[in-house]
Formats: C-alpha cells, structure tokens, sequence
C-alpha cells in the first residue's frame, strides 16, 4: 500500500472531485470549482515527495526536476485509478490527484533508494457530526476505510457487548474487557500482517519508524460504518506495541460524544472546577480509569459556558471538540508539537486562559505547568497515581533535592483540587461506575504541601468533609445508597472497610 493511499480514500469518503497538496499548505479537497481545506499541518515538499516514493519511477522524477511536470497514473485500492498531476507552479511542488486515467499497477516499493525519508501525514476521517463534536473533517485521527481484514468482526462483536478495551495480540484469542474483566472472544488469533494491515492506514512513516525504534505507537483512528456494522464510524484511541510473543494492538473504543456528566454519573460539584480563572486542577488515578474522559467533560463545560480561549495537548486526541462560546484549539504530540514540554512552552505564547495537558510524565513538563499555572492560566492535568498524596509526592520527587522545597512553594500556592479516580463494577452487568475523591487544596493541605507533610493529606480530608471534600470511602457509600454499585463492591474495594459496612448498615 503505498504512503498515499489513505489521503486517496478522502476522494470517496468525502465524495470530492479532487486532492490538491502543494507545498508550504494544508491538503485541500477540491469540490467543482471550490477547495476545502483540510484541518492538519501544511507539507513540506520532502513530505510530498515520500508520499508518492512508492508511485514515481526515475524516469518521471527526472522529467518533474528537468521540466517541472509529470504524470503519475495509479490505481488506488480504494478509490480506483487516479492521475497525479505533479508540477511546480511558482517552483514549489504541487500534487493534483484527480479521479479516473489509466489503470495502473498498485504501488510496490522501487528497488532504488526512497527520494527522502518519510514525513508524518495524517488524512482526515469522514463521519457526520454527532452533538458536541465537530465534523471529522477537524479530526486528526486517520479514517481506515471498508476492506477485507479478519479483524472486523471481533471489532463488531466487541462493540456489540460494550468492551471497554480490545486486546488483539498475535498468537493468541482476541480479548475484551467487560466490566473490568477480560473476556476472550472465540476468534482465531490473528497474525502480524493482519494486525499492520488493519491499520495502514492511520499508520504514517513516522509512526512505523518510532514502532520500530522504540518497541510502541500511540495514535487514534476512526473504523468506517460500513465495517463495524453501525449507521456511523467509531473513534479509537490506539497503542500498538511489540513483546515476548509478538505484536499487540490495544484498542479504546471512544464515545461518540463528549458525554454529559450524569451520563457517567459524576457529581455535579465536578464544574466547579473550572470557575476559577488560574491555578492547578489535577486529575490522579491509574491507566484506564476514565481520566481523559472526565476532563473532556470539563473542557465542554468551559467550550459551552465560558468565552475563552483553550488549548489542549493530547497523545493522542481522543475527543474533538467544535467551537462554541470558547475558541479551542487541540494539539497533538507527535503530529503538532514534539512534546508535552514542547507544547507547553509554546501555550504559553498563544494567549490561552485553559491549558488541557494530557499527562504531566516528567521535569520540564511539570515545571511548565506550574509555571503556567502562576502566570495566570487555568491547568488542567493528570497523573498516573493511587491517591492525592502521591500524586503530590511524585509531582516533588521528579525534582532534584535542592528543588523540592522551591516546587512545594509553587504546587501549595496554585494547585487547587486533587480529584483521585478509579472505575469499579457497577450494579448493571457490564457496567463501570466511576468512584471520586476529591480534594480542595485549602490553607491547612497547602500548608502540609509546602512543609513537606503529605501524610496528613488524608486526615486533612476527613477532617474538611464539612467543607465539601469527598473522602474515596464516603465517596463509596454514597454509590452504594444511590444504588450504582453492589454494597459488596463498595466494601471489597473499601480502604476502611469497617467505616463503609458500619456505614451502609446504619445509614448514616
């Protein structure tokens, strides 16, 4: 499959006439006489020409350097042939891709050495646009269009059963996770050349290269409808790593919409915390416990509410937000900013009130942040971390020594909530309810913050209950009595289990 057959596939999806991708600009579909710009980052003429490595024989490469145009004929596997118009108007590389010419050959790999070492280039997904969400169009996942890959149907099933992840791993059964439990569907396993060729795709030359280099990907992608068998396409947040025994794909179906808070059935004092015009919000809890998800809500409340300018730095982008009272821009690393380090630094040039930043992983990433933080942004962040008391020990610890009493400083005067969560079975069959302890960063936690004494962060919290704090065991109780979780959950997954069995019998 050559480089550029996932932006061919646009010609369909989108039911264009044409592609135009010139140099120093964004691809653009054309429609008659009209161009519509696509939302994703301009190509260099190294990008253009990696793209069509693959289609160009010497022989055209020779006469686009010698007289400025070729012709290229190709036939796409998707969209069937196409001709690709390539010239140099005003001497900056230009590729016009239209429907029909002479069928030609699908692309194979030259025996010659590529023309210039692959760029990323990602194609945008076409699907309607559900509440809340803008028209894929703005979407930098990469649609993968209807083929003839094995792995649909366990895609299909898997949706139908409401899996939570999807596990596809070489060598053994396709797996889903089910309430939290991991289910093996009755599959055959699939091969490594199934699972590659699922997500051609959305698999650009820099990902390839940073699989091959580093062992795993990250990226997100959008299966069409026709394939899953729904009346419209599904997001996906993606990893794709390799291991002992083999090459495993790690699937998150995502929500066709931001949901609404009482969808996920999360307080209501949750808005809250976007009120304040700066500070720190900080999201802890392990992988997979519906953090990004939460702060999505958030970021459509402010996008809803508030006429503000939000910048997001995702790896990668999960939800895609359209523009309401609030200007939203979202920036994903490895596509729009190197890192999350990277990303900050320029947000803070960008005139933001709100910084989304996905996760806070290391040094300068944090510093920025609490920089950001002090000079009068809204933070919103997470942190992979069991309880507000070690997310604030890791946010210290990642600093050299004669550092930490300086970031203490910094962290008690701009962090104001530790909002801690964790999925648990909920009463349904299949269901997970999210449970959330929630601390207000008031005078006497800022004081234990800054004197070092985080250990007393949870006492802090018991003692603050009257002043809106949710300890995680009351949190569990009040699940419990509203009937979202079994009693039995709540006491199984209690810290003191006493308290919330002496609790639920007594109704106190």
């Amino acid at each position: 499959m050559a480089a550029i057959d996932g932006l061919i596939a646009l010609l369909d999806s989108q039911r264009a006439d044409g592609l135009v991708l010139a140099a120093g600009k964004a691809p653009a579909l054309t429609f008659g006489g009209a161009q519509r710009a696509l939302t994703m980052p301009a190509l260099d003429e190294g990008a253009l020409l990696a793209l069509v490595s693959d289609i160009i024989t010497p022989d055209k490469k020779s006469a686009l350097d010698a007289h400025g145009a070729a012709e290229l004929a190709y036939a796409s596997p998707k969209a069937g042939p196409v001709t690709i118009h390539a010239s140099r108007p005003g001497g900056a590389l230009m590729l016009r891709i239209t429907r029909g010419g002479a069928a030609a050959p699908a692309a194979r790999r030259p025996e010659h050495e590529p023309l210039l070492t692959p760029a990323a280039v990602r194609a945008e997904p076409p699907r309607e646009a559900p509440r809340h969400l803008e028209p894929t169009r703005e979407s930098p996942a990469v649609a993968l269009s209807p083929g003839d890959s094995e792995l649909w149907p366990v895609l299909r099933q898997a949706l139908r059963r409401g899996a939570s992840d999807i596990l596809l791993a070489t060598g053994a059964a396709p797996a889903i996770r089910l309430g939290g439990e991991m289910v093996e569907l009755p599959a055959a396993p699939p091969t490594r050349d199934e699972l590659l060729g699922l997500f051609a795709a959305a698999l650009s030359p820099v990902h390839r290269q940073q699989l091959d280099a580093t062992g795993s990907v990250d990226f997100a992608f959008e299966a069409a409808a026709a394939e899953l068998g729904q009346p419209s396409g599904r997001r996906f947040r993606a990893n794709l790593f390799t291991h002992l025994g083999g090459l495993t794909a790690a699937l998150r179906p995502l929500w066709e919409t931001v949901p609404a808070l009482e969808e996920l059935h999360l307080p209501p004092r949750l808005l809250g915390l976007v009120g304040a015009p700066s500070g720190m919000v900080l999201f802890a809890g392990l992988a997979g416990s519906g953090k990004s998800t939460t702060l999505a809500v958030l970021i459509e409340h402010v996008n809803e509410t508030r006429a503000r300018h939000i910048v997001t730095l995702e790896d990668p982008i999960e939800y895609v937000f359209r523009r309401q009272r609030s200007v939203i821009h979202q920036r994903e690393v490895g596509t729009h900013v190197d890192s999350f380090a990277s990303g900050l630094r320029a947000a803070l040039r960008e005139s933001p009130d709100v910084i989304l930043v996905g996760e806070m992983r290391d040094r300068e990433t944090i510093a920025l942040a609490l920089t950001a933080a002090e000079t009068g942004h809204l933070v919103l962040s997470t942190m992979h971390s069991a309880n507000a008391a070690t997310a604030v020990d890791r946010i210290v610890d990642v600093f050299p020594e004669h550092q930490q009493g300086q970031v203490r400083s910094q962290l008690a005067n701009v962090l104001q909530t530790i909002v801690t969560q964790r999925l648990l079975p909920g009463r349904e069959p299949g269901t997970r309810v999210p449970v959330l302890e929630i601390l207000y960063v008031n005078h006497a936690v800022a004081s234990h913050i800054r004197e070092g004494k985080t250990h007393m962060i949870p006492n802090q919290m018991q003692v603050g209950a009257d002043d809106a704090m949710l300890p995680y065991d009351r949190a569990l109780v009040d699940l419990a009595r509203r009937g979202l979780i079994a009693p039995q959950t709540a006491e199984e997954h209690a810290r003191d289990e006493d308290f919330v069995h002496g609790a639920l019998r007594s109704g106190r």
